[in-house]
């Protein structure tokens, strides 16, 4: 059995059955239900007799970052195999579908009523069998992914910056690669690569099999033991550490001409380089309670100096999260009030910014942020707690992070000490790479 960090997790009949039990018991709700499997890394099931449906998700952790041929192509890769669902007698897939890349995950998904569910999960893992595309159908899914790009880009005029933000902050690392590729990427796309690329990323024994619904376990577990294994399963090979390189020091800021329809935006981005965690929840449940001490109206927070106060942002966002088990990455967007320029914005935040990681948040602001996060996730769970836990569980599988039940959460949320944020923020303090972007229409000497 494999561990899974921080999740307290309890054995439950151990002769009779493989699933084991987060720790999300209620007296209407059985719980998020793990198991290993001889198929796939693991199968996570959590029944909902109130869900319409079933949502089946075949989950690999390989994204595009883990991809070393032409940039984008592990998206490209997700196109073929899925077509690879669609059987020879061309009969429409038994419920509805989609899939998904980003940099750290591939994903696939289905849903449909519970009956379709042993059709669904047949269909499903035929992600994983051998490409088996012509040369026509390939160059034509290639076709399609260039005007994908066309409209991403077409309808949004920030991805230049912001992939060229990107690639400076990540040092065109793994981490900077366009899930979606640019042009002459798309066009080195070759079908002997991609299927190489298919093989390695798209390994049963390394996925995961998540199904949400109204469907028991043990229905699970009946087909699950129905799967035709007259063809020995291959183990999983064994994955090589993803070498990210070091996060070395650099303070860059640029000030970029805006198309004049365009709003004015200020971008900051902060990597920062941190010791991988122990425990995972603990780590994400203290930057969580930092981030969230940081974005408040409330004293020492940064919305009153930048925006209720002085009103130098007419509004912003502000993001703090892991890009990678050893880096945190801290993003700020800012939309400049009237008469204020962005280049005001971005010296009044990185001086906001400067004091709050090297002053600290009070511990009034800490405790009353603790308490609204705690008070949400309290509002949701009696009202839909096996929703809120598979969206909470996604989350997690498709970002490649451990999976914890909300309980868990909510425990390592209360834990948090005002000391651990500050310390948090202190790891920040004019640490790292810092790159700025300041996106006007005024024109530049």
């Amino acid at each position: 059995m494999k561990k899974l960090i921080g999740l307290g997790v309890v054995l439950i009949g151990a002769l009779v059955s493989a699933f084991y039990f987060l720790d999300a018991q209620s007296d209407k709700f059985p719980g998020v239900m793990v198991e290993n499997s001889d198929v796939f890394d693991r199968v996570i099931v959590i029944p909902d007799e109130t869900a319409p449906q079933v949502q089946t998700y075949l989950i690999f952790p390989h994204g595009e970052m883990h991809n070393p041929y032409a940039v984008g192509m592990a998206h490209y890769v997700e196109h073929l195999a899925y077509a690879n669902m669609k059987d020879d007698s061309q009969q429409p897939l038994p419920a509805h579908s989609n899939a998904w890349t980003n940099p750290h995950t591939t994903g696939y998904w289905m849903a449909g009523p519970a009956e379709n569910f042993p059709a669904t999960l047949r269909r499903l893992i035929t992600v994983s069998k051998p490409l088996q595309v012509s040369a026509e159908y390939a160059l034509s899914e290639r076709d399609i992914i260039q005007r994908e790009y066309e409209r991403r880009n077409s309808e949004n005029y920030l991805a230049p910056f912001f992939n060229d933000m990107s690639r400076i902050l990540h040092n065109d690392g793994p981490l900077s690669r366009s899930v979606i590729g640019q042009p002459d990427d798309i066009a080195m796309y070759r079908l002997d690569d991609t299927m190489a690329l298919h093989a390695r990323s798209h390994q049963l024994g390394q996925a995961t099999l998540l199904v949400y619904g109204n469907i028991s376990h043990a229905a699970v577990q009946s087909e699950m033991a129905a799967l035709d294994r007259s063809k020995p399963m291959a183990a999983a090979p064994p994955r090589a550490p993803l070498d990210l390189g070091p996060v070395v020091p650099l303070f860059e800021r640029k000030t970029e001409n805006l198309d004049h329809q365009a709003q004015e935006l200020m971008v900051f981005q902060q990597l920062v380089a941190t010791t991988p965690c122990a425990n995972f929840v603990e780590c994400a449940a203290i930057l969580s309670l930092t981030k969230n001490s940081v974005d408040t109206t409330e004293p020492g927070g940064i919305a009153g100096p930048l925006r209720f106060d002085n009103f130098l942002a007419r509004s912003f966002d502000f993001y703090m999260y892991y890009a990678a088990p050893d880096r945190i990455l801290v993003q700020f967007l800012a939309w400049p009030d009237v008469d204020v320029s962005v280049a005001e914005l971005d010296q009044a935040f990185v001086a906001v910014w400067n004091d709050v990681t090297l002053s600290g948040i009070p511990v009034d602001t800490i405790e009353s942020k603790r308490q609204h996060l705690l008070t949400d996730i309290d509002s949701i769970l009696p009202k839909d707690r096996a929703g809120a836990e598979f969206s909470h569980v996604l989350e997690l599988l498709s970002q490649n992070q451990p999976i914890f039940d909300l309980n868990t959460w909510r425990a390592n949320l209360q834990k948090v000490s005002a000391q651990q944020v500050n310390s948090r923020l202190a790891s920040l303090h004019n640490n790292g790479r810092i790159v700025i972007r300041n996106l006007t229409h005024k024109p530049q000497n």
